[in-house]
């Protein structure tokens, strides 16, 4: 009760200015409004306790409750894991719109192979030098020479009219593979409706990457579920505990109940244990397998970032050597869009200068700004991409040449690449007297900006062998595991735990 109390006590003191401003009594109609929609939830949640005593588990049944509702995060890339190897399992997805949610096999398969045009024709249906996948298919299990006319590389056969190699052959047949999987065996549901709610009492396995479920709509769990928290952070500055979080009464509720039924927690550093024990995890069991989403980070995954740039260059009409930065700040609890005031076409100009090449400057803002930004955001220029609704933040990591954010902890997943970053922090006394940091910002490998001019000269300025020591001292100190093999350690246990 100690997070509801810090909260309710901020909330007290808020009763006389709001009596002054002449509130007062718009204020007890909201209070009143509120009741009945408490007591509403209050009848759905006994509903659901009904429910989930009426519903057996289905021992090979997944279901992920991603906090953005849609594909990403660590979930992402353990379903990946568990649908590339064509697992014994029925994966459940709480989404946001069932419809249009979709999952790229190409992308799923690009960690074992190249996917390139030639590779995404023949998997489409496409012919390739007059012949389809299947016809490629059965002149290879004739024999080598019978398939592929010579040795070639995998690179850019569609369009010299080349036959498809061998690898180019087998990496469409597993696209193929793992297409009819999703299909068969990945479903997407939509939050907090009936089957919803049918789905998670019947999975064996409930992962979140934040909430267990939605914070107004919380369902039981049975002894025989396991809740494997996955969190969103890792090696992040901004603290979450509950002498630190002051926006609203409802979050550390739904957090301490998540923390109540969580089987098991993955981190990936002695750092994370040590937020999880001081948050709302005190004595939960830590599997230190490392998180999944950083695998992206790692030569085990070039492939895929290749494919991923590839993707994003054609959907936006670039050359495939644009470079690019992307700036993701935190989000505020006041939602101010001020202090993200980055000027674009500065920034952009510094990063040709200092590194090269022609860059695009990527821009996301946090999902709780999503429905503000469309008004408030000030960073424009014919260089800026917006990013905001592209799903997966780790898919765009992928392929970013330099990051620039505040205090948002992606930019210490980023931290693994080695590559470039700065953190331009208009606001960071204020910020650090509101929500608090785990350690000081210059205590990061990242140069530390309050106004564009200043970020122009840290980019200017970079260090680049200084920067790679710093990264390498900054690791060690957090005590980091990611390897690249984290999605693996993973789907390994998903498939001990539903033996």
């Amino acid at each position: 009760m100690s997070a509801i109390g810090h909260v309710l006590r901020k909330k007290f003191r808020r009763l006389g200015p709001v009596m002054v401003e002449g509130k007062f009594f718009k204020r007890i109609g909201n209070c009143f409004k509120q009741f009945f929609t408490w007591l509403d939830r209050k009848i759905g949640y006994g509903c659901r306790c009904v429910l989930w005593r009426h519903t057996e588990t289905k021992k090979n049944q997944v279901m992920f409750f991603p906090f953005s509702h849609s594909v990403g995060c660590n979930l992402k890339y353990i379903s990946d894991e568990l649908i590339r190897r064509q697992a014994p399992v029925e994966i459940w997805w709480s989404v946001t719109n069932p419809l249009t949610t979709r999952l790229d096999a190409a992308e799923i398969v690009a960690k074992d192979h190249v996917v390139n045009e030639t590779v995404l024709r023949l998997s489409g249906g496409h012919r390739v030098c007059g012949k389809k996948l299947e016809d490629w298919s059965l002149e290879m299990e004739k024999g080598p020479n019978q398939a592929a006319a010579g040795q070639k590389g995998t690179k850019g056969a569609g369009s010299t009219g080349e036959a498809p190699s061998r690898e180019e052959i087998l990496a469409a047949q597993e696209i193929r593979k793992v297409e009819a999987f999703i299909e068969q065996h990945v479903h997407f549901i939509k939050t907090n409706t009936y089957e919803y709610f049918e789905a998670a009492a019947s999975s064996k396995i409930l992962f979140t990457n934040s909430l267990l479920g939605d914070k107004f709509y919380p369902f039981p769990v049975r002894k025989d579920q396991l809740v494997v928290q996955t969190w969103h952070g890792s090696l992040g500055i901004k603290r979450f505990d509950p002498a630190h979080y002051n926006t609203n009464v409802t979050w550390p509720i739904a957090a301490e109940r998540t923390g109540r039924l969580t089987t098991k927690i993955i981190s990936n550093s002695a750092f994370e244990d040590g937020v999880f024990r001081e948050t709302f995890w005190k004595k939960t069991p830590i599997l230190k397998y490392g998180h999944a989403r950083n695998d992206i980070f790692f030569p085990q995954s070039e492939n895929v970032r290749s494919y991923l740039k590839r993707r994003f260059c054609e959907a936006n009409s670039l050359p495939e050597d644009t470079k690019f930065a992307l700036y993701a700040p935190t989000f505020r609890d006041d939602h101010n869009f001020a202090v993200y005031d980055l000027d674009a076409e500065q920034t952009v100009h510094a990063l040709e200068k200092r590194f090269g090449g022609d860059w695009k400057l990527l821009l996301r803002y946090h999902d709780n700004d999503k429905k503000n930004e469309a008004k408030k955001n000030t960073v424009r220029s014919g260089d800026v991409i917006d990013v905001t609704q592209y799903p997966d933040m780790q898919s765009l990591l992928a392929f970013t040449d330099c990051g620039i954010t505040d205090y948002s902890s992606w930019i210490y997943d980023y931290v693994l690449l080695r590559r470039p970053g700065f953190l331009f922090a208009m606001d960071r006394a204020k910020y650090d007297n509101e929500r608090g940091f785990y350690f000081r910002l210059e205590d990061t490998p990242f140069p530390v900006s309050t106004d564009s001019d200043e970020l122009e000269e840290s980019i200017l300025a970079f260090d680049e062998e200084k920067f790679q020591k710093r990264v390498t001292q900054f690791l060690s100190d957090k005590g980091c595991m990611d390897d690249g093999n984290a999605s693996v350690r993973i789907a390994d246990q998903v498939l001990e735990w539903i033996r």
